[in-house]
């Protein structure tokens, strides 16, 4: 990773403060059991232990998330245009050129991925932005499963009320990702844009096609849909095939997080190299300077040690909230966290009020903080201006900017929690772009297969509640 300069790290310092019960010694004598699951993984040779209700057995399978990168790229080096990414990127030039709205439906954990990637590379506010400002890029919409009959009902008016297939700005398409197309809800939903498409191109049987793409398993029933079959769907001219072994969350490199992702133009060789990257990393850097076997490894020791029961992501850059989302739901859909998810939305200096009410006994020490900081920003610095009129006292700050003002609150912070003898540890993107995207959300992948390894080999029979949260700092 140090190539290129663009790096995450995880640093796990904030965490061995003193009253926690966890040093960095406690993470060195965790290193062999940390090394075992990354040889599991590497090796394919997962745990077949027993984690709450999950089959660990079927988990193993899961893990040909891992070397899925390095697989793509070396096939579009090799093959071109001909390669499963190369195919991905013709589609993607295909559908900037025909269409100015895409509507990505995404089935439960799934559709969190293309938002999660969007959110974060694209330009802030890329919807309000005109054809032009947007580069040709389509706006984006995001469907899902949760049978919302108004939220529907707002979408297809938006695409459709005054609209006309004779204008590009008009034209819209549907990027279907349900990757077992047996989700019932999904399909209801699919049908409902689908036949809306069909009644705009006015029964255009080609111009149908070319708008609508299929992502799931062959043999599915969306991967089997065509005019003459039950649900009475177009075919759609590319059809995709999630890989075998790649399930849910762990779609991220899949065409299910590719093709938003090149639609919209982002660079997805940088956002696989950036998984290649952290691969690269994974295996070969030792405990204590491995981002994702520190990263679960100061988990799994504080969970140990009873002294930390609630887990905070606390996300400093409003384009990674959707990441966050995305790794929480991964890591509650494999590893079993129990019941306490939420999303609470607090001062630094404060408690998290929200997760420990009704706890009498909850204290800071019971807080799991994970920071995640971008260090450079993609827009120039905004600086604080100075007035005549000073009412609010900024007058002072008029040499700083706004990055100043948050390094200044994210210190503020880490001063806090000390203070507090909260545990937090920081994870930072040197700026955020597709190459650092690219290697967190491998990060959190690997790392959530290290924790369901770990709680497998423990053999625990019950997932503890381990409560998980996402604080955005206002």
């Amino acid at each position: 990773m140090g190539k290129t300069g663009d790096s995450v790290t995880f640093d796990p310092a904030g965490a061995f403060v003193e009253g926690t019960g966890v040093s960095a010694a406690d993470l060195v004598t965790l290193a062999p059991r940390l090394e075992d699951a990354r040889r599991a993984i590497v090796s394919g040779d997962f745990h077949a232990g027993h984690v709450g209700d999950a089959d660990s057995g079927g988990f193993a399978s899961k893990c040909a998330f891992f070397e899925l990168p390095e697989r793509l790229l070396d096939d579009y080096v090799e093959r071109r245009e001909s390669s499963d990414l190369g195919r991905i990127l013709r589609t993607a030039r295909r559908l900037r050129e025909r269409v100015d709205r895409v509507v990505v439906l995404g089935a439960r954990g799934v559709g969190l991925i293309p938002r999660a990637i969007l959110d974060a590379c694209c330009e802030p506010y890329f919807n309000e932005l005109t054809r032009g400002q947007r580069g040709g890029r389509p706006r984006f919409y995001f469907a899902d499963d949760h049978l919302d009959n108004d939220a529907a009902a707002g979408l297809l008016m938006l695409l459709t009320e005054g609209r006309s297939p004779d204008r590009l700005e008009d034209r819209w398409a549907i990027v279907a990702c349900d990757q077992c197309g047996e989700n019932w809800r999904a399909n209801a939903t699919f049908r409902l844009l689908s036949n809306a498409l069909r009644t705009f191109y006015r029964g255009d049987t080609k111009r149908l096609d070319e708008s609508i793409v299929p992502l799931t398993r062959a043999g599915s029933r969306l991967g089997q849909a065509s005019g003459a079959d039950f649900f009475q769907e177009p075919r759609g001219l590319d059809r995709y095939s999630v890989p075998d072994g790649i399930e849910g969350g762990f779609s991220v490199f899949s065409a299910v997080g590719l093709l938003p992702a090149a639609i919209a133009g982002l660079d997805v060789v940088r956002l696989l190299e950036g998984a290649s990257a952290m691969n690269d990393h994974f295996r070969t850097s030792n405990v204590g300077s491995n981002s994702i076997l520190d990263f679960v490894g100061v988990g799994h020791l504080m969970q140990q040690r009873g002294t930390s029961a609630t887990r905070i992501l606390r996300v400093w850059a409003k384009a990674l909230e959707s990441v966050a989302r995305w790794y929480v739901r991964l890591r509650e859909d494999e590893v079993g966290s129990g019941p306490h998810f939420s999303v609470a939305s607090e001062d630094a200096a404060t408690p998290v009020s929200a997760l420990l009410q009704g706890s009498a006994r909850a204290t800071w020490r019971d807080v799991w903080v994970t920071n995640l900081i971008v260090q450079q920003w993609r827009c120039d610095a905004l600086p604080v201006e100075s007035r005549d009129s000073d009412r609010l006292g900024f007058n002072p700050l008029a040499e700083t900017t706004w990055p100043d003002l948050l390094s200044a609150a994210i210190q503020e912070s880490a001063a806090s929690a000390r203070q507090r003898a909260c545990p937090a540890c920081d994870i930072r993107l040197a700026r955020l772009n597709e190459f650092t995207l690219g290697q967190l959300m491998q990060m959190w992948m690997l790392a959530t297969a290290v924790e369901r390894h770990l709680r497998s080999a423990d053999n625990t029979g019950k997932s503890e509640k381990i409560g998980v949260g996402i604080s955005r700092i206002e």
